[in-house]
């Protein structure tokens, strides 16, 4: 074997086992949730980007990937959690294009700092990575999904080093349906009012003809 090939299969090797360890289980998990999977055209939707099951493991840095469906909604803003540095300590950037949202957060902060900050005083605790907003479109089923680029992306921790977690097998989806919110009818009072007022202007117009 020459050592370009070598070369190329060790690479090869290297990058499968980064990217099985990325699903490998007993890890933390990342979960798509929202307050309301039932909305209306018009309304807004708030898809919380969550981590859970740390164990002894802190996040100092994430960057991951969001799709959707943008016939059905339309990405807004993004809200960055605070425990990273909640964007005093950290640097934050979202990159959005067409049915696709980039969010990246890195802390300033130091270990100790991160470990203090994401636990109670017993245990690690489960929390919003950012909380990404988007408005009702269309009629139908959105549904989005959570990933990211293997080389480049993922959750890190401890001096920078990747955690191990897992993603959703299966997409978030809202039900978004027509609006139904009621035409309010007309004051009966209000028109009868008016319809005095017509005519009682109509005939002092003629009166002074």
């Amino acid at each position: 074997m020459n050592r370009l090939a070598l070369v190329t299969k060790t690479k090869l090797l290297i990058c499968t086992l980064l990217l099985t360890a990325s699903f490998a289980g007993n890890a933390a998990f990342i979960s798509l949730e929202t307050n309301n999977a039932n909305v209306e055209v018009g309304d807004n939707i708030n898809v919380d980007v969550w981590i859970r099951d740390l164990g002894a493991e802190f996040v100092s840095a994430f960057d991951l990937d969001l799709s959707f469906d943008n016939t059905l909604v339309q990405y807004t803003n993004t809200m960055f959690g605070p425990f990273l540095g909640n964007n005093v300590d950290s640097v934050q950037g979202v990159i959005a294009g067409g049915s696709s949202i980039n969010i990246a957060e890195l802390s300033f902060l130091f270990d100790a700092e991160l470990d203090d900050l994401q636990r109670d005083p017993v245990n690690r605790i489960d929390f919003v990575l950012a909380s990404i907003q988007f408005s009702a479109e269309q009629v139908g089923v959105a549904g989005f999904n959570i990933s990211f680029d293997p080389f480049f992306g993922g959750i890190f921790g401890e001096l920078a080093d990747p955690v191990t977690f897992t993603l959703p097998q299966n997409p978030l989806l809202v039900n978004i349906t027509q609006s139904t919110t009621p035409v309010p009818e007309p004051n009966l009072f209000g028109l009868i009012c008016s319809l005095i007022c017509v005519i009682t202007l109509s005939r002092q117009q003629a009166r002074s003809a």
